[in-house]
């Protein structure tokens, strides 16, 4: 072969040059981190889930767990690089933390702060009137987290701190029932629209909206800010009781509300939205014979679903309509299912008692397309929406009085007037929802944890998820709230129902605490009640019982929502408690112990 001497020599290819990886699992580890320095640790929890190869990538990969860990959580990877520094380390090699165990530390950091243990949260706390606060709700999370309170007739509205802007909706003459947020749509380059619904025993549902920067949700106002209403929605004869927001696949969302004169009303929520009629009212579903309590939605086929930025509150159908059902359920012991699009009665199920509430099944992939539970007559049932047969999976004692449920994957906890207890799904006779049985079955699941707040307080407000419940009573209590661990059923903290105060209550004369005789000091926040235990029997021994006095943050829980690590809360006093656990670390004394679910990071 000649060679070409005097010929110039020819630019190799781009694609000789660049050899690019196939895919990403096959980037370098330093390379990885790098591309995942944006992503979230669900974001990075999905791409691991993805395929085993990614699965590698991410669990091995200590640069970009330490990535995540000073992202989420700047105050403990500060105190940590400092002490490295003080020690004489290197920051770079990661804050005193050995190789390879980034992982390990973010997810004992993460489950501390969902737990409500870590150090360093951030609370704040409010009071609009003496009014009791019957209402809360946690939309959205993050610096976009909007937490809604209600006193009487009155919504407040606030954004996440460090922001201290809120709306205050002004208009219902009678107590708010129900309210739901919903996004509006945009209302230009420079900001977004927020929507709020509510509705009240004044017969009305009220449309507002306020404009929040489309980033982060703060809103561009001033720092406290008068809403008026929208646009108001007549139709009810009587109190409006439940709402609930349903989106189809076109984009259109309309609202759903149910009140004491038995019927079920579909809304248009023009001009916050795109309504499918000019009328606001939509249509009239009639049939129950008793005032209507509780609306839900549910997937009536075995299309998947998933909720909408707001939560509970609305959802989204990625089927379309024809697969969404609207289901609500009444004092005449009946759950009726609707299409909502239709506003055609597509069947009725027939309980044991009245229908006090009703929530799908949630992060049970099993249950949750078409499954639904429902309280009614003091048990709580699991309702197959394509059949309308119930299956009874869970009561508490005959002499119990039931206030309210909540459920996670396979664990469903009810909250009594004994307590709240947690039972097992797994375990139910003749399966989870079984179409063949009807009416409730012989034996339920049986119960897993029995978790007390004492003598004569009921459980009134209860939430559940993957690593803890949370108990809430109305009673006047020492520790009105309390976080447990889901596995083990221990008590990890006990929580007042507002801030406890700076400065101690002076030597004046202060009201009785009602309901109580003797009780201890308050137990201080967040502080398992394990250690303290003895300390107060003594306390309670030594100190004569004229001598105690009475601290704010013993009022009873009326309201509590929970939402990953936020928790708020109201009490009797009128006073909104907001406790975000997100940011802070573990206590010292929790460095060593072990991860939950660290080998499956990927799971939650």
């Amino acid at each position: 072969m000649e060679s070409n001497e005097g010929e110039a020599p020819q630019p190799a290819s781009p694609a000789s040059t660049q050899q690019l990886p196939p895919n990403l699992s096959d980037l370098e580890p330093d390379a990885f981190a790098a591309v995942c320095s944006h992503l979230r640790h669900q974001e990075v929890a999905a791409l691991a889930a993805s395929c085993s190869a990614l699965r590698h990538s991410v669990t091995c990969n200590d640069r970009l767990w330490a990535g995540l860990y000073s992202r989420q959580f700047p105050l403990p990877w500060q105190r940590m690089t400092q002490q490295a520094q003080a020690g004489g380390r290197s920051s770079g090699g990661g804050g005193g933390v050995a190789p390879g165990g980034w992982r390990d530390v973010f997810l004992r950091t993460h489950d501390t702060c969902q737990q409500l243990l870590s150090t360093d949260s951030a609370c704040r706390e409010w009071t609009t009137d003496a009014t009791p606060v019957h209402l809360t709700a946690i939309h959205g999370s993050g610096p976009r987290r909007l937490t809604l309170a209600a006193q009487g007739s009155t919504v407040e509205l606030r954004c996440a701190a460090p922001a201290a802007k809120s709306f205050q909706l002004y208009g219902h003459t009678a107590r708010v029932s129900c309210a739901a947020v919903l996004r509006a749509g945009s209302g230009g380059a420079a900001m977004q629209r927020l929507g709020v619904v509510t509705g009240s025993h004044d017969q009305t549902v009220r449309l507002w909206v306020a404009n929040a920067d489309p980033e982060s949700y703060e809103f561009q106002a001033q720092s406290l800010a008068l809403l008026t209403p929208l646009r108001t929605l007549r139709g009810h004869q009587e109190s409006v009781t439940s709402m609930q927001l349903v989106s189809g696949s076109t984009g259109v969302t309309i609202a759903a509300t149910g009140g004491k004169d038995r019927v079920v009303r579909l809304w248009g929520l023009a001009p916050l939205v795109p309504s499918p009629v000019q009328k606001p009212q939509i249509a009239t579903l009639r049939g129950h014979g008793a005032p209507v309590t509780c609306l839900a939605t549910c997937n009536g086929s075995n299309s998947s679903w998933e909720w909408a930025d707001g939560g509970p509150g609305s959802l989204d159908c990625s089927d379309g309509g024809g697969s969404l059902l609207l289901l609500s359920g009444s004092l005449d012991a009946r759950v009726k299912s609707w299409d909502p699009w239709t506003a055609a009665c597509t069947g009725t199920a027939k309980l044991a008692g009245p229908v006090t509430a009703m929530a799908p099944a949630a992060a049970a992939s099993t249950l949750q397309l078409h499954t639904l539970l429902v309280a009614a007559g003091g048990a709580v049932h699991l309702l197959d929406v394509r059949s309308m047969r119930a299956t009874s999976v869970a009561a508490p004692p005959a002499s119990a009085e039931l206030h309210c449920f909540a459920q996670h994957g396979w664990d469903v906890a009810l909250g009594g007037s004994d307590g709240a207890r947690v039972f097992d799904l797994r375990m139910l006779d003749g399966g989870a929802g079984g179409a063949g049985s009807s009416g409730g079955s012989s034996r339920g699941a049986p119960e897993r944890l029995r978790l007390s707040h004492g003598r004569s307080r009921p459980v009134t407000s209860l939430h559940l998820d993957r690593l803890k419940v949370v108990t809430a009573t109305e009673r006047f209590s020492e520790a009105p709230m309390r976080v447990w661990c889901t596995r083990t059923g221990d008590c990890l903290a006990e929580l007042g129902s507002c801030l406890p105060a700076a400065q101690s209550v002076g030597s004046g004369e202060l009201p009785a605490p009602p309901g109580d005789g003797q009780v201890s000091n308050a137990t201080a926040e967040g502080q398992p009640p394990a250690a303290l235990a003895e300390q107060h029997r003594e306390e309670e021994e030594e100190q004569p019982a004229e001598a105690r006095q009475y601290q704010p943050q013993w009022e009873g829980v009326t309201s509590m929502a929970c939402r990953g690590a936020c928790l708020v809360s109201g009490n009797a006093g009128g006073t909104v408690c907001e406790r975000d656990y997100s940011r802070g670390g573990p206590p010292d004394g929790a460095r060593d112990e072990g991860v939950s679910g660290s080998s499956k990071f990927w799971a939650f």
